[in-house]
């Protein structure tokens, strides 16, 4: 939903203030890219939690550019993924952050894709760039990327039994 200054919604996007984007699943974060345009991020259900965004015109429609007007999603590991947070680049990539599970053990997981939402095979190993600890459960939660184009991550990991905060630099 989209909101105007008194908190009504707002007609301007989509009518009512609200779209239906027609993905079953959770929306964990909402970025406006450069051009005005909302990149939402979090996970589909297809049987199981798949990394998914979505983008939406200004004016509240799905956007025919991006993944033919639908949304784009991503099975990163053999059980379930998410994207919780979402950046967006010098050159438009977007950049997400979130957790693969693999046979029960929670993955950090960085995903880059193109504008149009499809992986970005010149990035890390065709777009996702894996996180891992043995025996270390983890989760990226929020993304920024500096002046310098590099990928800054936070999220946590489970250290020796205790929850830790955790941040990583990565080179883009």
């Amino acid at each position: 939903m989209r909101f105007d200054e008194s908190g009504a919604p707002d007609a301007s996007f989509s009518g009512d203030g609200r779209v239906d984007t027609g993905v079953a699943g959770t929306v964990h974060h909402v970025l406006r890219d450069i051009l005005g345009r909302y990149v939402i991020v979090g996970a589909h259900d297809d049987g199981a939690p798949t990394l998914t965004l979505a983008r939406i015109m200004p004016t509240g429609g799905t956007d025919p550019m991006f993944a033919g007007g639908l949304h784009a999603s991503h099975r990163i590991g053999a059980d379930e993924s998410r994207a919780y947070a979402v950046a967006q680049d010098q050159r438009g990539k977007m950049v997400l952050v979130g957790e693969a599970v693999t046979s029960g053990v929670v993955e950090m997981v960085v995903v880059r894709t193109l504008s149009d939402g499809t992986l970005d095979l010149g990035f890390a190993d065709a777009g996702v760039r894996r996180l891992v600890f043995d025996g270390v459960d983890a989760s990226l939660r929020g993304v920024q990327i500096d002046e310098d184009g590099r990928i800054v991550a936070s999220g946590w990991a489970t250290i020796g039994g205790e929850i830790e905060l955790f941040v990583a630099r990565l080179c883009s």
